[in-house]
């Protein structure tokens, strides 16, 4: 899971064992993931992490699934 929010947003409260780049620097770190990988992209409501997974498209990564509506109603466990 690729969490996209930013800084303030991902300590509030994410999910356990996530990769946080916030949405800004996604263009410039998506090289930290690997292209193989099945990747879910989460932000709070479904708009940044579909902005984020149209950039890593175009680098290449194949199997994004954009989470809708995101951490907005997430209800599984988080830290």
């Amino acid at each position: 899971i690729l969490d996209v929010r930013e800084r303030e947003e991902y300590e509030e409260a994410h999910i356990p064992g996530v990769v946080h780049i916030p949405l800004g620097e996604v263009e410039k770190r998506s090289n930290e993931l690997n292209k193989a990988d099945e990747i879910y992209v989460i932000c709070h409501s479904g708009r940044r992490s579909e902005t984020a997974a149209q950039t890593m498209k175009k680098q290449g990564f194949k199997n994004l699934i954009n989470v809708v509506p995101g951490m907005r109603d997430w209800t599984g466990k988080t830290e």
